[in-house]
């Protein structure tokens, strides 16, 4: 910053982890801190394979700035467009102007993949078997794209909710996602355990960037003493937070 100007502005970008093929994406820049309010932003793309620089004129919104407690102005440039096969993997270059500042101050957002439209998983089947004094529970999960699938085991016992994690105690192999013909993925997750108290049940909470909220299945209570328990499982739609009996 200049020294007659010491408020220049601070440059952020919003979270924007993929672009969504023929569906209009936003991309944004948070421009904060700064006094006084001229300010002038461009937005430009960057090719991945000439790396030349394209100035963007269409689809920017730039709202009037606003006036925050400590008397400086922050704002939110927004970028929005529609992306085709040929966008995959660009960077977008906000590029911010300020009376404060010597040289433009920059913000890259990407390389962004290009994926297809979300696809919902679902929670085909679940089983629940016993072999040696050992539980071993699996949900098949499939349909699901792109793959960033979270997997989240959750034991209920007495009433109480426990989030279960790899040890001594419990074993979680890591999840493979398999890519079927139409492009979806599958995968099954799996716990293993040995069992103290009887009754206890299982969660497999499923979370998804296609989906809302997660979606779970349940086991139902497992008595130790059966060969293969009675799961009576059903999937079920939950809060982030919150959990469904």
């Amino acid at each position: 910053c200049f020294t007659d100007f010491p408020w220049c502005p601070q440059v952020e970008a919003l979270d924007t982890p993929y672009l969504i093929l023929n569906t209009e994406c936003k991309i944004q820049c948070r421009i904060s801190g700064y006094f006084p309010k001229d300010l002038t932003v461009n937005w430009f793309k960057e090719e991945e394979q000439t790396r030349q620089l394209v100035p963007v004129t269409n689809g920017i919104k730039i709202p009037q700035p606003q006036r925050q407690p400590d008397n400086t102005y922050s704002c939110i440039s927004s970028l929005y467009f529609t992306p085709t096969q040929m966008d995959h993997r660009l960077v977008f270059i906000c590029k911010v102007r300020h009376p404060s500042l010597k040289e433009p101050k920059e913000e890259r957002i990407g390389p962004l993949p290009i994926v297809e439209l979300l696809r919902r998983p679902n929670i085909d089947s679940s089983e629940t078997s016993m072999l040696n004094g050992k539980y071993k529970i699996e949900c098949r999960i499939s349909g699901y794209y792109p793959k960033g699938l979270t997997v989240t085991w959750i034991k209920k016992s007495k009433g109480k909710y426990e989030y279960v994690t790899k040890d001594n105690k419990y074993n979680i192999p890591d999840i493979v996602h398999k890519r079927q013909s139409d492009n979806t993925f599958s995968c099954t997750a799996s716990l293993s355990y040995k069992p103290k108290i009887e009754g206890s049940e299982f969660i497999c909470r499923v979370e998804h960037p296609s989906l809302d909220q997660p979606i779970e299945k349940h086991t139902g209570p497992l008595q130790q003493q059966q060969q293969q328990p009675d799961t009576n499982l059903q999937e079920r739609k939950t809060g982030r937070y919150g959990y469904s009996n």
